[in-house]
């Protein structure tokens, strides 16, 4: 039921309706004790009498009133009157993001800076355990004076088992609001865990950020379909729906950001939105009504006291059974020490950089630590004669990435991505080359898995059964391939 002008709540004095969803109507109100006007948003009255709604409305409060960001909406006060749940927010003037976008296209400069204030505002939700669950063009504000604001916490939930007020009863009502199994979110922006109704974190925003981010450049879903079974086997089996690059002015490093938001496996988005919003600021320093052009050629490092260096971590395993960690190290050393055989560049060692293994590290402390100016750091993904490699370039002082790329092929050509990584990272790095840079040796990448194995079960499980074992291995590597004899013999002599 709508509220006539001139109702009292609390000490709020409703002036006009402003709009109504599914979760809420809200009001134009007038602050008696303070003489401002507010927005307030009431619960309609079929929907209050429902204890999962109720919830959810509190839940929604709760998780506003414990931040405080200019891009999110200000939660000023909450409260009941004649059984009838409300919250008071600031009041906003402008339109929603899904308004603008209808109403008119958006320069790719515009877009960008709009992205960057939505990831800073989800960072802030990020770093207090909240994780928004909803974002879309209609849960987006654009304020008369060009500021983006995130709307409508009622889909959050609280990441980890931190709760506002440190009460342990609002704890479990925040921990187990949802469900494993429930599908929470907006067909067309909901991560793929989401459509599944699995568990998800801080990265299934991240999903949706790039959902946004797609339709705010290129005006359509990343997603589409024309029903929703459509969209949510698009979501959960398809690649997203990029314009072919000659007919698009949106830079490819930022649709390579896209991708990477989009990406089905969580292992292989951005991994905080703090680092997606690094990147996008990195491109996005264009004059506001051009389109943003890709970031400037860095300046070649000079050789002066400190040759260029760089550490290659162990690449992470995010094949479906994680049973690849062998052949994910593998791949790392053979890089790492293709990369030591090049004049003027300074490598950190295997056994320095590996040390770095399955921990969540901060890119600076890491690059201390290891006294280098540069990270190489990557992902594995196999399955059956496919591989996935993701690679990217990261520079210590800044925790920018230089560069970044996928790599979708078969397995066969394992070493042929060894030697275009390889490449890449010493053309980004612009080191003067003494020769050109060494090749991976190829052999039969059956042999050369075998290999692979034995070492990592070497390294790692050093027993007399073992060892016998990994002779077993060796043997079988030379047996396929002959000519790769020699690096098996190494191989046992390091054994």
């Amino acid at each position: 039921m709508a509220l006539a002008a001139g109702t009292r709540l609390g000490p709020y004095e409703v002036l006009d309706s402003l709009g109504a969803g599914g979760m809420g109507e809200v009001y134009r109100a007038r602050d008696t004790r303070l003489g401002r006007e507010v927005a307030v948003k009431v619960l309609p009255t079929n929907v209050a009498q429902e204890p999962r709604a109720l919830e959810r409305f509190e839940l929604e409060a709760r998780a506003v009133a414990a931040l405080a960001h200019p891009n999110i909406l200000a939660l000023y006060d909450i409260g009941n009157e004649a059984g009838l749940g409300y919250a008071v927010t600031e009041l906003l003037e402008g339109q929603t993001l899904r308004e603008r976008l209808e109403s008119d296209s958006l320069t790719t400069s515009r877009a960008l800076g709009l992205a960057v204030e939505i990831a800073h505002g989800l960072a802030a939700a990020h770093d207090k355990g909240i994780v928004h669950r909803d974002l879309k063009p209609e849960n987006i504000f654009v304020t008369r004076d060009g500021r983006a604001k995130i709307l409508d916490f009622g889909l959050a939930k609280w990441s980890d088992r931190r709760a506002p007020t440190g009460d342990g009863a609002t704890l479990a009502t925040l921990t187990h609001h949802t469900q494993p199994g429930t599908v929470m979110g907006t067909i067309g922006y909901m991560s793929p865990e989401q459509a599944r109704g699995h568990e998800s974190d801080h990265r299934s925003d991240i999903f949706s950020f790039g959902n946004l981010l797609h339709e705010m450049l290129y005006g359509t879903q990343a997603f589409p379909g024309d029903s929703s079974a459509d969209i949510l086997s698009a979501i959960l089996r398809e690649d997203p729906a990029m314009p072919p690059s000659s007919s698009s002015s949106v830079p490819q490093v930022l649709e390579s950001i896209i991708r990477r938001c989009l990406e089905k496996d969580v292992g292989e988005r951005f991994q905080s939105v703090r680092d997606l919003s690094f990147a996008l600021e990195a491109i996005s320093d264009s004059r506001p009504d051009e389109p943003a052009a890709s970031p400037p050629p860095t300046e070649p490092l000079r050789e002066v006291d400190v040759a260029p260096s760089i550490a290659v971590l162990p690449f992470r395993d995010l094949s479906p059974k994680r049973d690849q960690e062998y052949f994910c190290e593998g791949m790392a050393e053979e890089i790492l020490n293709a990369m030591t055989q090049i004049g003027g560049l300074r490598v950190a060692s295997r056994s320095s950089a590996f040390h770095f293994k399955d921990q969540a590290h901060d890119t600076r402390k890491v690059g201390q630590a290891l006294n280098v100016t540069m990270l190489l750091d990557g992902s594995v993904k196999t399955a059956g004669d496919q591989l996935r490699v993701t690679a990217q370039l990261i520079n210590v002082e800044d925790g920018f990435n230089i560069w970044s790329e996928r790599y979708d092929r078969n397995m066969k050509d394992v070493f042929a991505v060894q030697d275009e990584i390889a490449a890449k990272v010493v053309a980004q790095l612009k080191v003067k080359l003494l020769g050109e840079v060494p090749r991976v040796q190829e052999t039969d990448t059956e042999a050369y898995t075998l290999v692979l194995q034995a070492r990592h079960n070497m390294r790692n499980r050093a027993t007399p059964e073992t060892i016998t074992q990994n002779f077993m291995l060796l043997q079988e590597a030379v047996e396929i391939d002959p000519n790769f004899a020699v690096r098996v013999l190494t191989e046992i002599w390091l054994l």
